[in-house]
């Protein structure tokens, strides 16, 4: 209690320190300065519900790390002397109080307790004088050194000349798959007669990060003839071949989840399971690059305001995106160097257009001048004195934008999901008019995902949200088909699979169909009331499947 006391009346006075350094500045302070004031903030907020008891010490511990590494970190005009063993010297000793054994501490025992003592001493020794007259033999295997094991999966497969005899000389303890913790034990000792597939899936394996790809894309043409297919029997064309395979169902899944605080914060489970590897506060709408090592998310309940990509590796944030507060809905260009959002602030308060950067730095920090106006990375059409809104764009394989909104460049009256060649910018040096995808039509329709030419999203146009795939070139299928809520679809890496959210099942969850349709499985559930209202329903949400 003592050290919880100390370390809260520091956290007071760093947190007052940096608030007069704040007001020194007349105009804005350094966004250092007020992400530290944020960061001691969220701190203040967690350590008074640990001590309300509110959330155990536990969850209070997991939540501070974060926080007080990026506190510890900074320098200069935001420095704190708030550091990582301050709460490790709390933590700690709180988890020896509940288990006084470990501590030494001295335990008195009264009279009764030590005749039941005596009487279970005596049963025991009775037990085991009864247990020499029988001769027992067994063999103890040596056991394999200590793994972290998140799964694991032996299938027995029959021949007809092949005998199966299973016998497990160990046994693996009770595993909840849901339930957030780290499993360490030995791997049993399996032995069969047969034909035998196991598959061990470890937890907390990260790949090496790989540096961020250069671009391949090629000069754009100098001119653009939208094509549209008004069947649904193109779909099928260009869904690759499903082999069905469990592991095609691994990787991590971002899932922003309301942190009742007013914000967002995005939480990445391991898949299938849906162990929680990471909680990233104060950020949405999150997006995997292709090679899982980067995450791209919007910023804004982070004291950042705008689009962050975020290392994978470390979790921790990286380059400063975009550079506006409410850029939205970030989304890779395939090669993973390039951005696209939307931005209903920039130019308009009440209108959203869509802005294609150069590359993965702020536009005013471009080495390229063209690209550090706004005004030359922003999607036009090709009429005159007309404009280009929409919103939730994402970024397809032949390098197009698909996006919600409507024909503003004509009489904004046809609604639906566009598309348009990211090159429809004046740094790109085409004007071109986008084209509605065929039967992706109706205020609702919103873009989720996309993977090569493929195109997910949601839409109520029935009455009943559902999840759809279509293709660059229009047509429907309905991936989803339940009358429960479904919806914030995302491909799996290898777009074989696709992930949704519903409350068809008394709650909400993640459910796993294949892409080319067929029956939906459950994976694990969500928290209780994941999101928010208005625009922050989920509806208007995102989340990702990297590797």
């Amino acid at each position: 209690m003592d050290n919880q006391r100390i370390f809260t009346n520091k956290l007071w006075e760093n947190y007052d320190k940096l608030r007069k350094r704040k007001e020194k500045y007349v105009g804005e302070a350094p966004l250092g300065l007020l992400n530290q004031i944020r960061d001691h903030e969220a701190a203040l907020n967690l350590t008074n519900q640990w001590t309300d008891d509110k959330i155990n010490n536990a969850i209070w511990f997991r939540k501070m790390r974060p926080l007080v590494l990026a506190i510890e970190n900074r320098t200069g005009e935001s420095r704190s002397t708030i550091k990582l063993k301050d709460i490790t010297d709390i933590y700690t000793p709180s988890y020896a109080k509940q288990y006084p054994q470990q501590n030494n501490e001295v335990h008195t025992t009264s009279p009764l307790k030590a005749i039941r003592f005596i009487i279970v001493g005596v049963l025991c020794l009775v037990m085991i004088g009864l247990g020499l007259t029988k001769i027992i033999s067994f063999s103890t295997p040596t056991p394999t050194p200590t793994s972290m094991i998140d799964t694991i999966s032996v299938s027995l497969i029959d021949t007809p000349t092949s005998t199966l005899t299973p016998h497990v000389t160990s046994q693996l303890p009770t595993y909840t798959p849901n339930q957030t913790r780290e499993l360490q034990f030995s791997i049993p000792t399996v032995v069969f007669t047969g034909t035998v597939n196991a598959t061990l899936i470890a937890k907390s394996i990260k790949p090496t990060p790989t540096s961020t790809p250069t671009s391949t894309s090629t000069s754009p043409p100098t001119t653009y003839t939208p094509t549209s297919i008004a069947t649904h029997a193109t779909t099928q064309t260009f869904i690759p071949t499903s082999t069905t395979v469990l592991s095609h169902k691994n990787g991590r899944l971002a899932v922003a989840i309301d942190n009742k605080m007013g914000y967002y914060d995005v939480m990445i489970y391991r898949m299938p399971s849906g162990d929680i590897e990471m909680e990233i506060e104060g950020v949405r709408q999150p997006t995997f690059r292709h090679d899982g090592q980067r995450l791209l998310v919007n910023g804004e309940g982070a004291g950042r305001g705008d689009a962050w990509e975020i290392n994978v590796a470390n979790w921790q944030f990286g380059s400063h995106v975009s550079g506006a507060a409410a850029d939205s809905y970030p989304f890779y260009n395939p090669e993973g160097n390039r951005v696209v959002y939307s931005n209903n602030r920039l130019y308009s308060s009440n209108k959203s257009f869509i802005y294609v950067q150069c590359g993965l730095s702020r536009p005013q920090n471009d080495v390229q001048e063209q690209c550090k106006e706004y005004g030359n990375i922003v999607l036009l059409p090709d009429v005159d004195n007309a404009e280009i809104v929409g919103s939730h764009p994402v970024w397809t394989g032949n390098d197009h934008i698909a996006y919600k909104g409507c024909n503003t460049w004509y009489d904004g009256n046809t609604c639906g999901i566009f598309i348009v060649p990211s090159w429809t910018t004046v740094y790109g040096g085409a004007r071109l008019t986008p084209s509605q995808l065929t039967g992706v039509q109706g205020h609702s329709t919103t873009p989720t995902d996309a993977h090569n030419n493929l195109i997910l999203y949601h839409a109520s146009e029935t009455g009943n949200w559902e999840v759809y795939l279509t293709t660059v070139n229009g047509g429907v299928t309905n991936l989803s088909n339940n009358p429960a809520s479904d919806g914030m679809a995302t491909f799996s890496p290898d777009g074989q699979w696709v992930a949704f959210i519903s409350d068809r099942s008394d709650g909400w969850a993640v459910w796993v169909v294949p892409v080319r349709g067929g029956m939906a499985s459950k994976l694990f559930d969500l928290p209780p009331n994941p999101w928010g209202t208005g625009d922050r329903a989920w509806y208007n949400e995102r989340m990702s499947w990297g590797r």
